[in-house]
């Protein structure tokens, strides 16, 4: 669990860097996709991501935010919003299905 809720962005930047350095390999070696990919669903775990945004980066390799979804492309960001949609379509679907 996060100590603490940051306050500000910079701090909360900080906060996300410090545990993505804590839970990657300290050697020199290159950190592998897969190691980045478990330390990121680790942070997101910690910092209670909602689904959609977790299943999204899994389903595209890529993290959208506000601050930096004006550097994607009109593709990319398509992409981004197929996945946060098709997460949405398919917890409607389980819903319907449990009644």
């Amino acid at each position: 669990m996060l100590p603490h809720m940051p306050k500000t962005t910079a701090e909360a930047e900080q906060v996300r860097r410090d545990l993505i350095r804590e839970l990657l390999p300290s050697d020199e070696h290159p950190v592998s996709e897969e190691e980045l990919t478990a330390a990121m669903l680790e942070v997101f775990r910690q910092a209670g991501t909602p689904g959609d945004i977790v299943h999204a980066f899994l389903k595209t390799g890529r993290l959208v935010t506000e601050d930096n979804q004006h550097l994607l492309s009109e593709e990319e960001l398509a992409e981004w919003d197929a996945a946060l949609a098709e997460y949405h379509a398919g917890r409607r679907a389980r819903r319907r299905w449990r009644r």
